[in-house]
């Protein structure tokens, strides 16, 4: 049952974004089954604050500090290359700029960490024998939930930062930590000027 509870949440849900119907009932679908989530976790197993929220050690945090490092010039050198005439011009708008801090960091990135890392490690993890197959279908989920960008680049992408947040997670199943390390590489992007494939308002 759960095998295809999996498969109309992750594969069919995002995948029907694509079709042709009115964005409300897609944003209704979309909500419908974020609350599914909620309610699983809280009725399965109460949330525990204590690690959901918790700040990690010091020896853990070095090491994806160098992980951000890394990932951070490497997509400095891609959208060198990529569309260096887009590079930082979200800052020419800072009102913008804050918004979509607020927007993103707050809403997005933790709505999306908790469906795919809280909600899917909790309700999907005893489907996989092998963990690290259950770690790359974790992030090609999440890159399906992008699909509906309709750009290979934005896959590649969230495919490449699934791995990281899936990888954290398992580490150590905190909220908090993959949250911060999500908004970190997103907000990175969109000053970088990735912000329209990602449908976010870029200035003119």
């Amino acid at each position: 049952m759960r095998y295809v509870e999996l498969f109309l949440l992750f594969i069919l849900l995002p995948c029907s974004f694509l079709l042709d119907y009115p964005i409300p009932i897609k944003v209704a679908l979309a909500l419908a089954g974020f609350a599914f989530s909620i309610w699983v976790v809280v009725r399965d197993k109460p949330v525990r604050k204590a690690v959901l929220w918790s700040i990690g050690t010091w020896d853990f945090w070095k090491k994806l500090l160098l992980r951000l490092l890394v990932g951070i010039v490497a997509a400095f050198v891609l959208m060198y290359f990529y569309k260096p005439d887009m590079m930082f011009v979200i800052f020419q708008d800072l009102r913008l700029f804050f918004i979509i801090v607020f927007i993103y960091s707050l809403l997005s990135v933790t709505a999306q960490e908790f469906a795919y890392r809280t909600f899917f490690f909790h309700r999907y993890r005893d489907l996989f024998n092998n963990s690290t197959i259950f770690l790359i279908v974790n992030a090609f989920l999440f890159s399906l939930a992008h699909i509906m960008f309709e750009s290979p680049m934005v896959l590649l992408m969230t495919f490449v930062g699934g791995l990281f947040f899936a990888y954290t997670y398992n580490k150590t199943k905190s909220l908090l930590i993959v949250s911060i390390e999500h908004a970190i590489y997103g907000l990175w992007l969109f000053a970088l000027g990735i912000g329209d494939l990602l449908a976010f308002p870029m200035p003119s």
